[in-house]
């Protein structure tokens, strides 16, 4: 069997699609934030789960955009809507389009302009810091992370479902 690979993809900024503009995305980076503990007793260093690193997400535009300038003045740290939508299918007999999504949430943190010369094509590279990340593969939600309302939601299991309880949030 052969890997899907991504056909196609489109990408949204606040709902505008940017196809034809964006020719590279940079997907979030999910990592665990792990810290060592060997408490007493203990034969050995063990991971303890203290979260997630700061996740970002950016992409290569081919114009300068002024929509992409104005998010500079985005004061919600939630504020800007992302969604990046492929059409990956693996090469061979039988195969079907699979829609993978990734819905996120934050504020543009960095907005690269490169270089400017008349031989190359333009690249305006916004970079954008993350609150919220959702991860849908046709149509099923397998990861969701709330920064901001603590929503950890891994394979249709709501991880944080008793620690907002215990705290009446």
């Amino acid at each position: 069997m052969l890997p899907e690979t991504l056909k196609k993809f489109d990408m949204f900024v606040d709902g505008g699609s940017f196809l034809g503009r964006v020719d590279e995305v940079t997907l979030p980076k999910i990592e665990k934030k792990m810290e060592e503990l060997q408490a007493a007793g203990m034969l050995g260093d063990v991971d303890i789960d203290m979260g997630y690193s700061k996740m970002t997400m950016g992409f290569t535009c081919r114009e300068n955009t002024a929509s992409l300038f104005k998010l500079l003045g985005q004061v919600d740290m939630a504020g800007t809507g992302l969604r990046f939508v492929g059409a990956y299918r693996a090469d061979g007999p039988g195969s079907s389009v699979v829609k993978q999504e990734i819905i996120a949430r934050g504020r543009l943190a960095t907005l690269d302009l490169g270089t400017a010369n008349q031989k190359n094509l333009t690249e305006l590279k916004p970079e954008f810091s993350l609150t919220y990340f959702k991860f849908v593969r046709n149509g099923e939600t397998i990861v969701e992370l709330d920064f901001i309302n603590m929503v950890e939601n891994v394979g249709g299991v709501d991880l944080y479902k008793d620690i907002r309880a215990a705290l009446e949030i």
